[in-house]
Parts: C-alpha cells; structure tokens; sequence
C-alpha cells in the first residue's frame, strides 16, 4: 500500500512540476512575443503581427496535468490505470516540449531580425 502511496505522490508531483515550467515557458514565450510584436509594429504598423497563443498552451498544460495527477489518484492495481498515467504524462511531457520550443523560436535567430534596423524590405 505505501508503495502504491508513493508512486501516486511521484507522479503528481511529477505532473505539477511540468505543468509549473510549462505555464513558466509560456508566459515567458508570451512577454518575448508580446515585445516582439510591438517592435514589428514599429516598423511595418500595417502589418498584423502574430502573437503567441499562450493562454491556450497553459489551458493544455493544466488540463494534461490536471488528467494525470487524477488518474495516479486512483486506484494502481489494474493495468489500464497505470496505462492511462502513462498517457496522461505523455501528454503532459507533449504540452512541456510544446511550450519549450516555443520559447526558443521567440528568441531565436529569426526572432533576431525583429530587432535589427537594418533588416531588408
């Protein structure tokens, strides 16, 4: 019993920390774009720049952190449990890897010519 007490415990924690670097990653995507987009609009007030969806991102990740931290509070005996504590941190790990990309393209090398003044038409 205290085994199963243990893995529920590791795997919810394991779900909140995702979910709190995801949402992290998220925020900081945004506030990257956010900037970004008004350097964008500086030069080119025509154009409508994109901005990083971000409060869909962190719907995501707190809904595939909210599945997983309930399904490893549920029973651990029968193997379609643990089968869908499996899925649920693929999920989650999906969402986290989802936002970390998005957080190095905001700052990426592409990114980089937002703020150059000397950028071609």
């Amino acid at each position: 019993m205290s085994h199963i007490h243990g893995e529920v415990i590791l795997g919810g924690g394991y779900a909140l920390f995702l979910l709190a670097v995801s949402v992290g990653f998220s925020a900081m995507g945004a506030r990257s774009d956010a900037i970004a987009c008004d350097i964008e609009k500086e030069f080119h007030p025509k154009r409508e720049a994109a901005r990083l969806p971000y409060g869909l991102s962190l719907l995501l990740a707190v809904i595939a952190a909210v599945i997983f931290f309930g399904l490893g509070l549920r029973h651990w005996s029968s193997h379609s449990d643990v089968l869908m504590c499996a899925v649920g941190e693929l999920i989650a790990a999906k969402v986290f890897l989802r936002n970390l990309s998005r957080f190095k393209q905001s700052f990426g090398p592409d990114r980089a010519v937002v703020f150059s003044r000397n950028r071609p038409l």
